[in-house]
């Protein structure tokens, strides 16, 4: 994405050239990229210290300076080749990405949604330490991150007889559901289970019949994602009534 979106001063193999003495690179191989990842940080593009708000890079991508400094107090001098990364590459914001070139303006002012959901990933990769793969089966792009579980009474007076449970996770591709009345792992209320990987439970929600209950029974959503990162939402029926609001 770097390269559709800032090669076009960056890229030596093409564009017009204008911002290869900042940073550059021939073309969008692994070595190429492993390059320009050594670039931004040997040149003080981008720190996790500083975050998004204080990284040039984040600025060439945003459009403007986020940081409120004084920007002619580092410029560039790139015909320094002896000076120290910080005095050839300077700390400072270029207006030449005021607008990128577009006669419109900046697409974040133009409304380019898939250009400032790329920013907004910019920026959280330099505050989450700017983490790149290197080809280990749990890189960085590996799923950590759990689903999400929720219950609540779905009828219309509150009554302890009907549940409605949803799900959801990032990479919308669910692996199993299950809904539990206290300990009966057995005998579930309500079991999804995708047939294989190809064949995900997508994001969304069921309605469960509820059997006999009692105010002390306890209720269990139990959520696996693909990676078998795992969410376990659990009331008892007391606390889903005294949640529930009885309509109109």
């Amino acid at each position: 994405m770097m390269d559709a979106y800032c090669g076009a001063c960056h890229s030596l193999q093409w564009g017009n050239h204008s911002g290869v003495n900042a940073l550059s690179w021939p073309d969008t191989s692994t070595a190429s990229s492993d390059q320009v990842y050594a670039d931004i940080g040997a040149r003080q593009f981008a720190s996790s210290g500083l975050g998004a708000i204080g990284s040039s890079l984040f600025w060439a991508a945003r459009g403007r300076r986020t940081d409120n400094r004084n920007n002619n107090a580092a410029p560039a001098n790139y015909g320094c080749t002896g000076c120290s990364p910080g005095d050839r590459f300077g700390y400072y914001y270029s207006s030449i990405h005021d607008t990128l070139g577009n006669p419109a303006g900046h697409p974040c002012t133009t409304g380019d949604a898939a250009y400032a959901a790329w920013v907004f990933k910019v920026g959280k990769w330099i505050d989450n330490h700017m983490p790149r793969d290197t080809g280990n089966a749990y890189g960085y792009k590996f799923d950590w991150y759990h689903p999400t579980a929720d219950a609540a009474i779905s009828t219309s007076n509150c009554a302890a007889t009907q549940l409605r449970v949803g799900w959801w996770d990032d990479s919308n591709a669910i692996k199993s559901v299950s809904v539990l009345l206290g300990e009966a792992v057995t005998t579930p209320l309500y079991v999804a289970q995708w047939p294989d990987p190809s064949h995900p439970i997508r994001n969304g929600e069921a309605l469960v019949a509820l059997p006999t209950v009692s105010p002390g029974d306890l209720i269990t959503v139990e959520v696996h994602d693909a990676q078998d990162n795992r969410q376990i939402y659990r009331k008892r029926i007391a606390q889903l009534v005294s949640e529930c609001t009885p309509g109109p």
